[in-house]
């Protein structure tokens, strides 16, 4: 009886969020305004960004990709595109890629982006390579208290989702163990 009653929660819990969907297919005021923003300026990045991001929530990963590497394409330099397509990524467990989109807005900001050390060393941590991401982790310590202690960390990290979560707080403690702090 208990079983079943859990199984039933975890369904009713799994059906209120959409789950791949079709973005053109999703009714929903904030699709139908982004929809006619890109029909009426197809060069807007920041329209594509957004379609992106939304997308990104329904589990649509084709319209994620086209969207932010349109975004991308029309505003080359704008480094938060390029970090918010990596968490898309990383979150659809594409973690080379995610990893490498990282990478390159990393290069066009000179690793000055107040996510661009945090935002690498997970790209590194996703693909396994611990002591690329341990190092990134520290430097992003560095650049930014609130990852130092465990409890600053999750305070800084309440809006991430629990992917994002665990992946940090498990590189929280490879970096803790790794420069000893």
């Amino acid at each position: 009886m208990r079983t079943l009653t859990l199984g039933l929660l975890v369904t009713l819990m799994c059906s209120c969020r959409p789950q791949h969907q079709d973005f053109a297919q999703w009714d929903s005021p904030n699709a139908s305004e982004l929809r006619d923003k890109i029909a009426a300026n197809p060069n807007d990045a920041s329209a594509y960004y957004w379609r992106g991001y939304s997308a990104s929530h329904i589990y649509d990963v084709k319209t994620v990709n086209e969207s932010y590497r349109k975004a991308i394409e029309l505003d080359p330099t704008n480094e938060w595109y390029q970090i918010s397509y990596g968490w898309a990524l990383f979150n659809a467990a594409a973690f080379a890629e995610a990893r490498d989109q990282w990478l390159r807005a990393y290069d066009v900001c000179s690793g000055k982006h107040r996510h661009s050390q945090i935002t690498v060393a997970l790209g590194y941590y996703g693909v396994g390579d611990y002591q690329k991401a341990a190092f990134f982790y520290d430097k992003q310590v560095t650049q930014n208290p609130s990852f130092e202690t465990f409890t600053s960390l999750q305070e800084a990290t309440s809006h991430w989702t629990w992917r994002e979560k665990n992946a940090v707080y498990d590189l929280y403690d490879i970096w803790r163990y790794s420069y000893g702090k």
